[in-house]
């Protein structure tokens, strides 16, 4: 992956953007960027081994961004520790859950793993603090 595809997808937000009235792209704060590494890193080291490559569809979100959306986990958009992805492959939704769950239960309370299924096969997962929905 390039540096700048990654950018891309990392300061993207998933296509809600234009009917929120907020900028496709954003930033985070200097002194949040190492919150994402975790993440990321469980991401390449745990979930791609299991499910295969995923595309991430959301990841930081501003306040104002955050504000105008009803999600469980906007702290972890805003806080730029958590992802919105979805796998490239054809896996199904009962597939998924199973195989998140799974990792989930494995990974355990001391791993600061929230993850959960938002729609379909999209998924979020996010290295701040255990929980699923």
């Amino acid at each position: 992956m390039s540096p700048r595809f990654f950018l891309f997808v990392i300061f993207c937000d998933r296509g809600d953007w234009l009917e929120l009235g907020e900028p496709p792209f954003a930033i985070p704060p200097r002194d949040q960027w190492s919150n994402i590494v975790k993440t990321l890193t469980l991401v390449r080291d745990q979930v791609i081994p299991l499910i295969g490559p995923v595309t991430v569809v959301s990841a930081y979100r501003t306040d104002a961004y955050n504000r105008k959306l009803a999600t469980e986990d906007q702290p972890r958009h805003r806080d730029f520790c958590g992802l919105d992805l979805i796998p490239n492959s054809n896996i199904g939704k009962n597939e998924l859950a199973e195989e998140l769950s799974t990792l989930h239960a494995r990974l355990g309370p001391d791993s600061n793993v929230g993850m959960g299924l938002i729609d379909d096969v999209l998924f979020h997962v996010d290295t701040c603090g255990y929980r699923t929905w």
